[in-house]
């Protein structure tokens, strides 16, 4: 989902406009992305916390030449979901899945969609 997307849900959830879906939309980014520049986290009750997580250097490799290199320290943002934390094996850590989101499980992924698969070229 999009961010066009999200303000059209909004809207029609809520029955706004979309004008006022996207002023309500950009006021709760603005929000977190201050909250998160100050240090501080951002809690969303039953959807997650977004925080800022400190990742130490490391080495690395570059892909072009395949020399190992140094890659900094850097500050990333990390928003643990609520069905990460209850989760199996992640206890918190991980990607969440987001099968709550969308009402239900989500269907099985095609590996390849109906238009493309009739032409021969898999």
């Amino acid at each position: 989902m999009v961010k066009a997307e999200l303000v059209a849900a909004v809207a029609e959830k809520v029955g706004l406009k979309k004008s006022d879906a996207a002023k309500a939309v950009d006021a709760l980014l603005a929000v977190v992305q201050d909250e998160l520049a100050s240090g501080g986290k951002a809690a969303l009750a039953g959807f997650g916390t977004f925080e800022v997580r400190q990742r130490g250097p490391r080495q690395g490799r570059s892909i072009r030449t395949g020399e190992i290199i140094s890659v900094p320290a850097v500050q990333v943002p990390r928003v643990p979901g609520r069905a990460a934390a209850e989760g199996s094996s992640g206890g918190g850590v991980g990607v969440a899945r987001m099968d709550w989101l969308c009402g239900g499980e989500r269907p099985p992924p095609q590996r390849f969609p109906e238009a493309v698969s009739g032409l021969g070229w898999w």
